[in-house]
């Protein structure tokens, strides 16, 4: 590959034009639903990635540690947690306030709206997180909590409360210190789990960040996309169901199913951009989970099995999305050799391409190109990773 200071500047990132957020639903008796506050929950060093979508989808993104700030009603959230591609997951905030002691806490609980979230027979799970509380035991908080939610339901059921919930509801406590705040989870399960992927691999990458590098490399869904590395397929899929203009999920339930009184939104498809999406990997058994997870996904990915070493490029130009293999698993000159031999297929026949990649070390990176320069860093499996283009 010639210097990188001959090669073309890499394209603008592409005019995703930011919505307009539509005006808040109104309930089925007339009144406009409230705006609320909710957390885009994401992995730490990831959050202008998930405030970019959140901006992009017409709402006012406020990044901070571990997750991004937005408001918009229940509605309005139900729908972006069946379209948003970066979060783990989404949170509605119901009650915020000063708790030292667990009488205060379950005192805040049963102030809060539960009505509009809760079904009176739902199942309830609470998880609890703590930092420098008073409330020492998270399990006696979380029961805490479930009882305090059942006391607030009691009454008088709304008129479209039906049968009992299948699903069960998530609700987040954390408490900060003598601060806490409860939230009700609008996915349930986390964000990530698509519906499609049921062949993993040894160490499958999660769709989420699989969607977060593909915003990294500023793929317009237009231009070819490859991933040399793709395993069970995860990114080809992410990608291919993105350039359909389709949402990232299939055939799963989201808590927020059956929130009672929920004003149904139409869900939102974007135009078909048609990139050509391409996946390959030197392990068969790797390319058949990846064949079997796009046939459920309902997308078509051109796959290819060839070592790294071998692969040819399938045009021109393009954008290269990969996570190599890094894990644990493999010796350390294992893993330095397939970043060399990776970095030696992007030097000598991918010119014209951009490239990002994951490393969990600056000199893995720099073993494909001395110029891969850091974008972003978050912790996957526990191991610290670094996104890196070229």
């Amino acid at each position: 590959m010639s210097p990188r200071a001959s090669r073309p500047p890499p394209p603008a990132a592409p005019a995703r034009r930011p919505r307009q957020a539509p005006a808040p639903p109104r309930r089925p008796g007339g009144g406009p639903e409230p705006v609320r506050r909710w957390a885009a929950i994401c992995h730490p060093g990831l959050e202008a990635v998930v405030a970019e979508e959140l901006t992009e989808a017409g709402l006012a993104a406020e990044p901070a540690a571990g997750h991004v700030a937005f408001r918009a009603t229940a509605s309005q959230g139900a729908a972006l947690a069946r379209s948003l591609r970066t979060p783990d997951r989404l949170l509605v905030e119901l009650a915020s306030g000063p708790t030292p002691s667990l009488d205060q806490l379950a005192a805040l609980v049963r102030k809060a709206d539960w009505r509009p979230f809760v079904h009176p027979q739902a199942d309830l799970e609470v998880s609890v997180t703590s930092r420098a509380s008073k409330v020492h035991f998270k399990e006696s908080a979380g029961r805490r909590v479930e009882h305090a939610v059942a006391e607030a339901l009691k009454g008088p059921r709304l008129p479209d409360q039906g049968a009992r919930p299948r699903l069960t509801q998530r609700i987040q406590v954390r408490l900060d210190e003598d601060h806490a705040t409860v939230s009700v989870d609008a996915g349930g399960e986390l964000l990530h789990r698509r519906g499609w992927r049921t062949e993993g691999g040894s160490a499958p990458l999660r769709e989420n960040l699989a969607a977060s590098l593909i915003r990294l490399a500023r793929w317009s869904g237009t231009e070819p996309l490859l991933d040399p590395f793709c395993g069970s397929g995860t990114i080809p899929i992410e990608a291919a169901r993105f350039a359909a203009g389709r949402s990232p999920f299939l055939r799963r339930a989201f808590g927020c199913d059956e929130w009672p009184g929920l004003t149904r939104l139409p869900p939102g498809r974007s135009p078909p951009l048609g990139g050509p999406v391409h996946g390959s990997d030197r392990d068969p058994r790797a390319l058949t989970r990846a064949v079997a997870n796009a046939e459920r996904a309902e997308v078509q990915v051109h796959w290819r099995q060839v070592d790294v070493a071998d692969l040819e490029p399938p045009a021109a130009g393009g954008v290269i999305v990969t996570n190599p293999p890094w894990g644990l698993r493999l010796a350390p000159e294992a893993v330095a050799s397939v970043y060399a031999r990776f970095g030696h297929a992007v030097r000598t026949r991918f010119e014209g391409w951009r490239v990002v990649f994951l490393a969990p070390h600056p000199d893995l990176a720099a073993r494909v190109h001395r110029d891969a320069r850091l974008r972003a860093r978050f912790t996957s499996g526990g191991v610290g990773v670094g996104v890196f283009e070229v």
